[in-house]
């Protein structure tokens, strides 16, 4: 059960109006939230609660349920639920502070919309929605117009989110620096992939879900095209890119090349965080120049999901 009927926390100080939910609003989301989690065929959750959530200053409603959203975001795909406002989305990425403890995700496949004679369309111009959460409250919003690729809007501010996990993930392989294993067996993962399972991997504070997979004998590569590049500082840096990674399964590989460069793109207030310490001594710095191509090794962990499971 929730704690607390306000759906947007205890802030007294905050403009009611923003977080406030007519009936019908909260009746048609509570409807929404439970048909995504349970008519799918596809549980976000084995609960109908949350795995965590924050309200809109990001005081947790449960800080004992950090522990459990860490270990989500290490090798689970994760899902946000707006406690305002009818929106549900899968994050893309999940990036995980080794030194805060700080849970982001970025959602990037966004499209904007309007309510037009009572009916949800896209605009006449679409623009494409870049977006970052954090489990501390805060959200950055870039918005690019599809048309030219220019920048159409931007904006930061703050917002209370469930934060949902798929749990029926499996690890299943690991791979160090050098391309040797340290778990599983490589012939798990091809096996895992020819079975059509998805597979997630982890690197540095990062995981995400591959866009595309190759088998090739005992060599598993897989593409990660749905990553915007992180800034430091807010009002810093504002020049932001897509990443097109590489993975290997063998060969403890990524390759990353930046592309697509966005002035102003999200998001500005996240730092880098310093790479996770890994058995193989620490793996270099993904961050590559924009549209430049690096390779780098470093420790690759997989984690497969059966599509029907």
């Amino acid at each position: 059960m929730y704690v607390g009927s306000y759906p947007c926390g205890p802030i007294q100080h905050h403009n009611n109006t923003t977080c406030r939910q007519d009936t019908h609003i909260r009746q048609a989301f509570n409807s929404y939230k439970t048909h995504f989690m349970y008519n799918n065929g596809k549980d976000i959750s084995h609960e109908r609660e949350p795995i965590f959530s924050n309200f809109i200053d990001g005081t947790p409603m449960k800080p004992s349920q950090i522990i459990q959203l860490h270990e989500a975001a290490k090798r689970m795909s994760l899902f946000g639920a707006m406690r305002d406002r009818p929106y549900v989305f899968p994050f893309q990425n999940v990036i995980l502070d080794p030194e805060t403890g700080e849970v982001n995700g970025q959602n990037v496949l966004h499209m904007g919309q309007r309510y037009k004679d009572g009916h949800i369309t896209f605009h006449e111009v679409p623009y494409q929605w870049f977006s970052f959460w954090s489990n501390l409250g805060n959200r950055d919003n870039a918005r690019w117009s599809i048309k030219n690729h220019t920048a159409y809007r931007h904006n930061a501010d703050t917002a209370a989110l469930d934060w949902y996990a798929d749990e029926c993930w499996r690890h299943v392989y690991t791979n160090d620096g050098n391309g040797f294993p340290i778990f599983g067996a490589i012939e798990d993962l091809v096996d895992s992939v020819k079975r059509g399972h998805r597979v997630r991997v982890r690197f540095d504070d990062q995981a995400a879900e591959v866009s595309n997979l190759r088998v090739k004998g005992d060599v598993v590569a897989g593409q990660l095209l749905q990553e915007v590049t992180r800034v430091g500082g807010y009002g810093a840096d504002r020049t932001a890119g897509q990443i097109l990674s590489s993975v290997e399964g063998v060969g403890g590989t990524v390759d990353s090349e930046s592309a697509l460069k966005c002035a102003g793109a999200l998001p500005a207030r996240v730092r880098v965080p310093p790479p996770i310490p890994w058995p193989d001594g620490g793996p270099e710095s993904l961050r590559s120049p924009c549209c430049g191509l690096a390779e780098y090794k470093k420790p690759v962990i997989s984690f497969t999901r059966a599509i029907l499971a």
